[in-house]
């Protein structure tokens, strides 16, 4: 049976956003309307879902030549150019290569070159949330990202110039599409709550006042909305704030502190993940052989975005269907995570016959982390959208991205600094792994069932605490 909580005017007044609705392409919360017919709440409609995830597809061949090809095609380039260090023959090709390429006055790992060029992100990020009309931004952002993909079409050389030209071209595209990324994930939010879920939790009691209903169902059909959306988007696909927003935000850690815990496991476990990605590409590349193991790449990477779209069709239907809570699924998929990065730390021991040095291993691997990886982005978008305050969706998602951008490029810069002075792959596994275990740590400390109630508050003014009775 559903406990009762009456609320006081203060809470009433702090949940009367049920009876209003943000337009589509208004994030700021600062201008709201009453709640009209179908046709003034077009997030409301199945038209505006199909649109969203036509999005999301369109955009995925780009997105996927982008951080699939473009770092072996620049891995091929320093591999050409690079020689044997201390002397002038060519790199091998395949196994363990020890090979440098020119960096500024010196000269760096070739494989430690691409992460080395991800630095100058940092200076480029935190614009994408300076617009209320996010709608134009996300045009834009997809404009540029397709501009920046167009030049490598021409770069067929192995040069030196198209090494350099790569880089930079590389290091645009990734900020563009984390812009993109930001403002596409600030929809789902939208979606959720036109499948009711404040509605569906408060109502009017007999005596006319205002009560909240925590109805277990409504709380999962609010999750199993916000999967099927978070999922669909992932599989068709697949900048923050400027500095005052960004102060805005840090000064609401009191009102959503579960909200900001799960954003800072979740980007520990995005940057983690996502320079395991980068590694674990390059390795396979070694371990196959760079030139000989090119079909078979292309192979490794079509099934990586094959297995990830199971993993998380497979998550969408079995969610629904189980009474398994949806942190324990993200459990489970993070200690798989753990494991794939650890497996690869085992293999820094010479002696040590396992650690990704066949290439069975790698398909093992591929299966394991990709479907587990793809489920448990979809279930953080779930979980953090279902937190935030209503109207600051776009805010909250930037800041995401602000800090994975402000933290993100410490972790290739140290891969590149270790890869540089060990030549060995999976070295720079260890602090992916080390990020993991403590994105372990903040989604145990994250308390969603609060992080929901919390909001239900105002951003700019946080409601009175709700009397539970305790």
């Amino acid at each position: 049976m559903a406990t009762e909580k009456v609320l006081t005017k203060g809470d009433a007044d702090a949940i009367a956003v049920v009876a209003l609705e943000l337009p589509s392409d208004n994030a700021s919360g600062s201008n709201v309307e009453k709640a009209g017919p179908e046709s003034r709440r077009p997030m409301a409609t199945k038209r505006a879902l199909i649109a969203w995830l036509v999005l999301c597809f369109s955009t995925g061949p780009t997105a996927g030549m982008a951080f699939r090809y473009v770092p072996a095609v620049l891995q091929s380039a320093a591999n050409v150019l690079g020689h044997i260090p201390g002397t002038n023959k060519p790199c091998a090709k395949r196994g363990v290569i020890r090979c440098v390429v020119p960096f500024g006055t010196g000269e760096v790992d070739y494989n430690s070159y691409i992460a080395s060029e991800g630095v100058v992100c940092i200076f480029i990020s935190g614009v994408a949330d300076f617009t209320h009309n996010r709608k134009n931004l996300l045009i834009l952002g997809i404009v540029l990202f397709g501009t920046f993909a167009l030049p490598f079409a021409s770069m067929t050389s192995k040069t030196y110039r198209n090494l350099v030209s790569g880089s930079i071209l590389w290091v645009f595209m990734t900020t563009v599409q984390g812009i993109y990324g930001t403002l596409s994930s600030s929809y789902i939010p939208l979606f959720m709550r036109e499948a009711g879920w404040i509605q569906a939790r408060t109502r009017i009691g007999q005596d006319g006042r205002l009560v909240v209903t925590e109805e277990e169902r409504a709380t999962k059909e609010l999750f199993n909305r916000g999967t099927m959306v978070s999922v669909l988007g992932l599989l068709s696909g697949n900048v923050g704030s400027i500095l005052g927003q960004g102060i805005e935000l840090l000064k609401s850690i009191p009102k959503y502190p579960e909200a900001f815990k799960l954003c800072v496991g979740w980007v520990l476990w995005n940057t983690g993940y996502s320079n395991f990605n980068s590694v674990i590409g390059l390795l396979f590349r070694e371990v196959s052989g760079l030139g000989t193991g090119d079909r078979l790449y292309t192979v490794y990477t079509f099934m990586a975005v094959t297995t990830a779209s199971i993993g998380s069709l497979t998550w969408m239907f079995v969610f629904p269907r189980t009474n398994i809570k949806i942190k324990t699924w993200a459990y489970c998929f993070l200690a798989i995570n753990i494991f794939c990065i650890f497996w690869g730390c085992l293999g820094i021991g010479k002696n040590v016959k396992i650690g990704y040095k066949y290439v069975p291993e790698f398909w093992i691997e591929q299966t394991l982390f990709c479907m587990t990886s793809s489920a448990l982005r979809s279930a953080n978008r779930v979980m953090y959208a279902s937190m935030l305050p209503r109207g600051r969706e776009a805010h909250f998602f930037g800041l995401e991205l602000t800090l994975d951008l402000a933290t993100g490029w410490v972790n290739p810069l140290v891969q590149s600094v270790i890869q540089d002075k060990t030549h060995n792959l999976r070295y720079p596994m260890l602090p992916n792994f080390f990020l993991l275990v403590a994105a372990l740590g903040f989604y145990i400390w994250c308390d969603l069932e609060k992080g929901v109630k919390d909001s239900l508050k105002e951003f700019d003014d946080a409601a009175p605490a709700v009397d539970d009775g305790t």
